[in-house]
């Protein structure tokens, strides 16, 4: 089957905009943010477009997805085509997918240090920490705790 993708540089004008119960929709491509007119790739991606030849990474993300549910607690998935982000409310996790393993993030309201992230940004009030996931030992207890931390922003 056959992904449906539009090329634009940007969405539509926030203008455009339709509210819903969830924040915001653009009518470009249907997708859901918590403040109307936020730029993005405005396309229709899909799980499959991001693990097609990845098996590896796909049962990674698998077993991430649900450390983050049984982390947490529901949220919904958007796939962009760059990222899968874990929302409630606002992004509070993602997976970026690489060949066979994931790179991570944890959005947090501090700065941690650990010789596991490979990369800390920051967007104030906000500390993005990213952890790559190369074995599902590495869903540990200490990943747990960022989870739950980051589910709760």
């Amino acid at each position: 089957m056959k992904t449906r993708r539009r090329a634009m540089q940007q969405p539509p004008p926030g203008r455009l905009w339709k509210k819903n119960r969830a924040g915001w929709q653009c009518p470009g491509c249907g997708k859901t943010f918590i403040q109307r007119g936020l730029w993005h790739s405005c396309g229709a991606y899909t799980l499959a477009d991001h693990f097609r030849g990845r098996p590896r990474a796909r049962k990674l993300f698998e077993a991430f997805r649900a450390f983050v549910k049984d982390a947490g607690g529901p949220f919904r998935l958007s796939i962009a085509k760059t990222r899968i982000g874990f929302i409630r409310g606002i992004t509070f996790s993602g997976a970026i997918v690489r060949k066979d393993y994931l790179r991570s993030g944890f959005l947090l309201l501090r700065r941690l240090r650990s010789p596991r992230f490979v990369k800390v940004e920051h967007f104030p009030p906000y500390y993005v920490h990213y952890v790559e996931i190369r074995d599902a030992s590495d869903l540990d207890d200490e990943l747990r705790a960022w989870a739950r931390e980051a589910y709760a922003v």
